[in-house]
């Protein structure tokens, strides 16, 4: 008897532990039932002085929706989607709208996919986006995607739009959402290509040339980075007259190249071969596999065979991206691979990382979270260090792209110096500021020296910090306190 009580204590415990791991499994990889896939990307054009147009793309495989019957004896997709841009946690704008698939004559199609556009005119500043789709067909079928999106056009120097990478681009008469100058530009929805195609296509817009450009000519110049290594054999160079909104419709060949992850770079010259700009985009090049990616169910999969496509320089680069979010044990990890340069324990750490962060798409965070490390390179970028080293660089990774920034580059008054505000920092903090300076004077090398942002650096004395560079004796002490103070608002 004994024994037997024993054994069902035992077989308890057990069962106890088997649900306790399925519960945890089924945390990390809700996959098993059929889950809308949704492909997103999105870019962002000038409108005027005040407003920017917010282009959304995304792609929706239809093997991941429902199909039924209607009235016509057709079997047909039908989604309700609803887009919500928000400041401050209050709704700015929403769209609510039904989404339907063509009609079809069967129930199982695989390979076709839903590719919808959508446009909103904002006025410039940070919003949230948020994005709920559900399947009208099948309860519970439904996916979301959150992101930051800053529209902003400041005319400090020549302005770009997002570079819109592109599955084709064609002369177009019509004017639609798909239009843009002439153009007819069919969005690449994923941001990576298959290998073997044979070429990319991309669009992008620049604006206020004619304020810093003085000649009625300027060129464009367009090629792709690897490694860190420019391939001079994809390098084209255009020859525009002076505008103030010049497009650039680049195509560059691809299908000869390996696997991995390339950069796209395009820079404005003037006719003295001075670089006057520079826009960057990522993308990748991938190993088409025999299986449906497009499924929910095979997103890790995926996810991990495009990890493992790179080189362990690209590795590296992307396991330094990390530094910011990365816990203590992380770091640690990251430092031992660097001493080591393993590629497959390289890919295993990245693969680990991105999906504790998001286990339904790894990928999708992993790729958000490299576009604002571009962002930030090219930015913040400087003789001495990369965007995203940089204390502005780390400041726009972690807390996004503040609502109003003022600006002093009068070296009679004081240090260089940056002021950073955010209106909405987090749940439990409004209104913080960011006090960056430049004691260098030059090298665009900006040092946060105080915030009143809760864990961040603080310096009380700041404001006699930025004035000590200040020896001009015409002027009082106490005015340039004042000035600093009107400045920062306390």
């Amino acid at each position: 008897m004994a024994n037997n009580v024993k054994n069902t204590k035992l077989n308890k415990g057990l069962n106890l532990k088997l649900l306790l791991i399925f519960l945890v499994l089924l945390w990390l990889f809700p996959l098993v039932s059929k889950s809308i896939v949704l492909h997103l990307n999105y870019s962002v054009f000038k409108k005027d002085d005040k407003s920017g147009y917010v282009e959304l793309y995304f792609k929706i495989p239809v093997s991941t929706i429902s199909l039924t019957e209607n009235e016509n004896a057709k079997f047909q997709a039908s989604l309700s989607v609803e887009i919500s841009f928000l400041q401050n946690n209050k709704i700015v704008l929403t769209d609510f709208y039904n989404l339907l698939s063509p009609e079809l004559m069967g129930n199982k199609n695989t390979n076709l996919a839903l590719l919808e556009l959508k446009r909103y005119v904002l006025p410039y500043g940070n919003y949230s986006l948020q994005i709920n789709i559900s399947d009208n067909n099948e309860e519970g079928n439904q996916t979301n995607f959150n992101s930051e999106i800053a529209v902003s056009f400041p005319h400090k120097n020549i302005d770009f739009s997002t570079i819109e990478l592109a599955d084709t681009i064609y002369q177009y008469s019509e004017t639609n959402e798909f239009s843009r100058n002439g153009k007819k530009v069919i969005p690449n929805v994923t941001n990576f290509y298959y290998v073997n195609k044979n070429s990319l296509q991309f669009y992008v817009e620049f604006y206020n040339a004619k304020d810093f450009i003085d000649s009625k000519i300027l060129y464009a110049k367009y090629y792709l980075i690897k490694d860190s290594a420019v391939l001079y054999s994809t390098a084209n160079l255009t020859k525009q007259l002076t505008l103030d909104l010049n497009y650039i419709n680049g195509t560059i060949q691809i299908k000869d190249l390996s696997l991995g992850q390339y950069q796209l770079v395009v820079e404005i010259l003037n006719t003295k071969n001075q670089k006057i700009a520079t826009k960057t985009s990522s993308f990748s090049i991938i190993e088409k596999s025999k299986k449906d990616y497009t499924l929910e169910i095979d997103k890790i999969k995926f996810f991990k065979k495009l990890l493992s496509s790179y080189t362990y320089p690209e590795l590296k680069n992307n396991i330094d991206y990390l530094y910011f979010i990365s816990t203590r044990k992380e770091l640690q990890t990251a430092v031992y691979l660097e001493k080591h340069e393993d590629s497959a324990s390289s890919v295993n750490f990245l693969y680990k990382f991105w999906i504790v962060r998001d286990s339904i798409d790894p990928a999708r965070a992993w790729l958000t979270h490299l576009k604002k490390s571009n962002t930030a390179n090219e930015i913040f970028g400087t003789q001495l260090r990369k965007g995203y080293l940089t204390d502005r660089g780390r400041v726009f990774m972690e807390y996004g792209k503040p609502n109003h920034i003022i600006e002093s580059k009068d070296a009679s008054i004081a240090y260089p110096y940056q002021i950073w505000q955010y209106y909405h920092l987090s749940k439990t903090q409004q209104n913080k500021k960011f006090v960056f300076f430049n004691r260098t004077g030059a090298l665009d090398e900006f040092e946060l020296l105080h915030s009143d942002a809760t864990g961040e650096p603080k310096n009380e004395n700041w404001k006699q910090v930025i004035n000590k560079f200040n020896h001009n004796n015409n002027f009082k002490d106490n005015i340039w306190g004042d000035y600093l103070e009107d400045d920062f608002n306390w």
